[in-house]
């Protein structure tokens, strides 16, 4: 976003970091009279995934404990639950269900071999789009 009036630049990220948003410094008002530019700001979760947008914006430290995906590129995401604090991984496209499957026991076999606590094939809800009413 472009102040035309200053011409600084900005996003409602930046300004949400800042701790500036809808506040005295950044009124309401002065949203209203930025433009929109190809201006970006990172993590853009389109290039290093969402997981890293959780982390960012959410917790640096905490994994999620409810997280939910459809396609191979939720897997990182996906595997990062907090399994041990009763965190649930939902999925809910077929089409990948059979790489999934595989997935899970390959990271399974390598958690065990590694001899860390195994969890990457449990706490999994599969659903039916008709269920999460899609």
């Amino acid at each position: 976003m472009r102040d035309p009036a200053t011409g600084e630049l900005t996003t409602a990220r930046k300004q949400i970091e800042k701790g500036h948003f809808l506040d005295a410094e950044y009124p309401k008002s002065k949203h209203m009279r930025v433009e929109v530019t190809p201006y970006l700001w990172t993590p853009g979760t389109w290039y290093v995934g969402k997981l890293a947008g959780i982390k960012e914006y959410i917790a640096h430290y905490r994994r999620p404990v409810l997280v939910a995906g459809d396609a191979p590129s939720d897997w990182f995401m996906l595997f990062d639950t907090d399994v041990q604090a009763g965190g649930e991984r939902v999925w809910r496209k077929q089409k990948y269900t059979d790489a999934l499957q595989l997935e899970k026991a390959k990271r399974a076999d390598e958690q065990k071999e590694a001899g860390v606590r195994v969890d990457a094939d449990r706490n999994w809800i599969v659903v039916k789009p008709a269920e999460i009413g899609g």
